[in-house]
């Protein structure tokens, strides 16, 4: 590329990512696949040794880098944080490959799309913050990589670790039971627009997509519209609950009609629309259920994880200058 600034490709919006999931911890796995990201090669700069983990340096640049990435993430992101976190990581990725226990392109994604959840940010928050904080494409899925590799460990290890249905129950007591949350069926509308099309491809697609939403008024009908456009995917219905959903996109859809599309967004594979065909309120105690121990267990296996973590630290030679 001849410019060395960093180029982000387009995220899927918020929109696009909660169609597929929640933003519970049973489901944010697939916030991540829409973190499909881009970057240009960046500039040479001056590094200073910072620390060494077994032998393996860490730079001044990877310090500063860290930095960015934990102030991204909403984590507590000092020098000496971001020191201790990459010494993490190196620990983790050399630990875990004794083990063989690797990460796909997929898994790293997903990785971070947990840590968004984790964040309370969407996955375009995500990618927009990584963009703008200039933050390169090995730093980060380095990061992601060892968290989940990591994590598949402590599970492995862990299998006998559970939530009693008591300790649920309990949970629930305290948070209190009957809880509301409204449910949604939806459908997807994409324009396509390639992917090396140009600015105007868009300008075109975003009059049509207008011109669409002024049209459409009713679920049955309106996908009839839009299936009768050139390059238009209309989805199959899905239902989706609000329980875990990002604020965004719940006021999104609470102030979209009944029968008509939200506004178009750019996503991966083009302008991307919702039509919000029914909206209803449904008690809510078996999810809330399932996201309490789901966050039960996290905790508990959390615990396990600093505990191993510690043990394996205190065993490296780490010199920090």
């Amino acid at each position: 590329m001849t410019s060395r600034r960093f180029r982000l490709s387009h995220m899927s919006s918020a929109l696009s990512l909660s169609l597929n999931l929640t933003l519970s911890c049973a489901s944010a796995a697939s916030l991540a696949m829409f973190l499909a990201v881009t970057l240009s090669a960046l500039p040479a700069h001056a590094q200073q040794l910072a620390a060494t983990v077994n032998g393996d340096p860490i730079t001044s640049y990877d310090v500063d880098q860290r930095i960015r990435l934990l102030r991204v993430l909403k984590q507590p992101a000092g020098r000496q944080d971001a020191i201790e976190s990459l010494i993490a990581d190196r620990l983790k990725l050399r630990e875990m490959a004794k083990y063989q226990i690797t990460a796909s392109e997929q898994d790293i994604l997903i990785q971070g799309g947990r840590d968004a959840a984790r964040a309370k940010i969407t996955p375009q928050q995500l990618g927009a913050g990584l963009q703008s904080a200039r933050i390169d494409e090995s730093h980060w899925k380095d990061h992601f990589k060892a968290e989940h590799v990591w994590n598949s460990y402590i599970g492995a290890l862990n299998k006998t670790v559970e939530v009693s249905e008591a300790d649920v129950q309990a949970a629930l007591a305290k948070r209190g039971k009957g809880t509301s949350v409204t449910e949604y069926v939806l459908r997807q509308v994409i324009l396509v627009v390639p992917l090396n099309a140009g600015a105007g491809a868009y300008d075109g697609r975003m009059r049509e997509a207008s011109g669409l939403r002024a049209r459409f008024t009713d679920c049955q009908s309106g996908q009839a519209l839009a299936r009768a456009m050139n390059e238009v995917a209309v989805k199959e219905p899905i239902s989706r609950n609000s329980n875990g959903m990002n604020d965004k996109l719940k006021d999104m859809l609470d102030h979209t009609e009944i029968g008509h599309l939200t506004t178009p967004e750019r996503g991966p594979n083009g302008l991307e629309m919702i039509a919000v065909c029914e909206r209803k309120s449904i008690k809510d105690d078996q999810t809330a259920g399932a996201d309490i121990r789901s966050e039960l267990l996290y905790q508990r296996l959390e615990g396990a994880s600093e505990k191993a973590y510690k043990e394996m630290r205190s065993h490296a030679l780490v010199v920090v200058k």
